[in-house]
């Protein structure tokens, strides 16, 4: 079954045991996307991620009423978007570290039914009413960390589907968008379980390729309408010369220099991601070339990028 896979897999790695590592690892996935099909995929057709990406891709954008909105916030909530394994968990420590945020790790509160309830709005009033009731939710959500915090990071990755709604709803919000070698992702994305009924395409590597080629197609799409609004963050980079990249993310929002940012062992708050091994001590260097070890078992991994 998938565990026995799944354990069998991790023991090969530690031995460096290369063809045995990929044939647990691949069957273990199998397994995986299997239970997904059968247990899931079924039952909630409606929100299957391939069907989700293309309605987002093609649909039209928001009403853009920003400027409408009468109350400018209170806070500032910094959104952390990406693909998962993109180091979402990494950006969002560095920033927590700060004494005047908090990392409120994936706050579970934008849906796909989202565009359900916008595809009802048939003008902009209807469309403002809506938005100021995401602002008040999401505020209530949040409200026992807003008394001592300004500064809030929201780290989904998958809210990159819903940058469109989170500028409209967020007036002086701020969207990091951070991005890593694409193969790098893929492959990490396959390596690590995600134990997610929902989410089966982590555990096929053609479709992975597939989701990540739509995600970049979308963000193509943020960045044409809304690019003044997103900020680029490169995580070779900031993996590689930590100080001077979050110095400028810092001053991107609006907040003054903390040595803490760059000193991850200093930062008590639990994070209960895939990533939170990585993102306790030193800064890891290197680990986006990891995947060119087990490139000849994914050949198609040379052509990830639609950019390319």
């Amino acid at each position: 079954n998938w565990m026995y896979f799944s354990t069998l897999a991790n023991n090969y790695e530690k031995k460096h045991d290369i063809e045995n590592f990929i044939t647990a690892l691949k069957k273990s996935n199998k397994y995986n996307m299997q239970t997904s099909n059968r247990y899931y995929k079924k039952k909630h057709k409606k929100n299957d991620e391939f069907r989700i990406l293309n309605l987002i891709l093609n649909k039209t954008s928001c009403f853009n009423i920003n400027s409408k909105l009468k109350n400018v916030l209170d806070f500032t909530p910094i959104f952390v978007v990406g693909m998962p394994r993109s180091g979402t968990s990494l950006l969002e420590q560095m920033l927590a570290n700060h004494p005047k945020v908090f990392g409120a790790g994936e706050v579970k509160f934008f849906s796909t039914d989202i565009y359900d309830e916008i595809n009802k709005q048939s003008s902009d009033d209807e469309y403002l009413v809506l938005i100021n009731k995401i602002k008040n939710n999401y505020k209530k959500n949040l409200s026992s960390i807003l008394s001592k915090y300004n500064y809030i990071v929201d780290k989904n990755p998958f809210n990159f589907r819903f940058i469109d709604i989170i500028l409209n709803s967020f007036k002086g919000c701020k969207i990091l968008h951070i991005s890593r070698q694409p193969q790098a992702v893929c492959w990490s994305i396959y390596r690590n379980s995600f134990g997610n009924l929902s989410q089966g395409w982590t555990s096929d590597m053609d479709q992975i390729i597939r989701y990540y080629q739509l995600y970049e197609k979308i963000m193509d799409k943020w960045y044409q309408e809304y690019g003044k609004n997103i900020y680029s963050i490169n995580y070779e980079i900031l993996s590689s010369d930590p100080e001077k990249e979050m110095k400028r993310i810092l001053e991107i929002c609006g907040l003054e220099w903390n040595r803490n940012c760059i000193d991850l062992g200093n930062n008590s708050r639990s994070i209960r991601t895939l990533s939170s091994g990585q993102v306790r001590g030193e800064i890891f260097k290197g680990s986006s070339e990891l995947w060119k070890n087990y490139s000849q078992y994914f050949p198609q991994l040379t052509d990830v990028s639609i950019k390319n």
